[in-house]
């Protein structure tokens, strides 16, 4: 193996095994461009609707209170765009819609989405579950 590596080394040009490989230089890239055209098709793709600015400033009012209250902002925070909250602020945005979407997916695995299921008039409490049990010995 220690052979293999020597002949390695050497047809890389390496003489001594211990020293360093010269590093090479890179030449400098002329950068053409981007075709008009090219400009225009990646607009239309309007890459700015990925982004979390975009969709917050697109959803309704009430939409966005509930993020702002879920993610404990003031009142005043409701009036103020996306770009003027400061790194902080967006966190919690980010955070309240992880647990806003933890929520969504609790009530959907259960099957409880339908406004019936929202409806039904049944407890389940933990206190009732336990003085029927103490009832019943």
């Amino acid at each position: 193996m220690a052979n293999a590596a020597l002949e390695i080394a050497k047809k890389r040009g390496i003489t001594d095994v211990n020293k360093q490989p010269e590093k090479t230089q890179l030449k400098v890239v002329d950068v053409k461009p981007t075709p008009k055209g090219l400009t225009e098709i990646r607009g239309l793709f309007n890459i700015d609707r990925h982004s979390a600015e975009y969709v917050y400033t697109h959803l309704s009012k009430p939409q966005q209170v509930i993020v702002c209250y879920s993610a404990g902002l003031s009142k005043s925070d409701l009036e103020r765009s996306y770009h003027q909250f400061d790194r902080e602020k967006r966190l919690k945005i980010h955070q309240a819609i992880l647990q806003l979407q933890e929520i969504v997916t609790a009530f959907v695995d259960a099957n409880a989405m339908t406004p019936s299921r929202f409806l039904q008039k049944r407890d389940f409490s933990i206190a009732k579950n336990t003085q029927k049990t103490e009832q019943a010995h």
